[in-house]
């Protein structure tokens, strides 16, 4: 955040090359990690901490994926992640999912 302007500003890179619907996963799951700060963000500039952020943006991913029809294989490795703090996170997520992803993915579009 620009401490001047208020400006929050996201950078969010891939790798390019990716299988069209790896980028997607990956995409989805990013750009929640954008919804989430844009909202949380106090008026002195500082971040909540957001409990299962991970958890969070890896469920909005697995929902969003699923909507779209993408392969199985795509959506059966989100409960295998190999990140073991991520599976758990998301794991949780998914048997306790928070209202709030409803909004994160109406944001996304693509």
């Amino acid at each position: 955040m620009n401490r001047h302007t208020g400006e929050l500003k996201h950078a969010i890179q891939f790798l390019w090359g990716l299988n069209p619907d790896v980028f997607k996963k990956m995409a989805a799951h990013e750009l929640s990690h954008a919804v989430i700060a844009e909202s949380l963000v106090t008026e002195i500039g500082k971040r909540i901490t957001v409990p299962y952020e991970e958890g969070r943006c890896e469920f909005t991913s697995y929902t969003f994926v699923r909507s779209r029809g993408l392969p199985d294989y795509i959506i059966e490795g989100f409960a295998e992640n190999q990140v073991d703090n991520y599976r758990e996170e998301f794991l949780y997520v998914r048997s306790h999912p928070p209202e709030s992803i409803k909004a994160l993915l109406t944001s996304i579009a693509f």
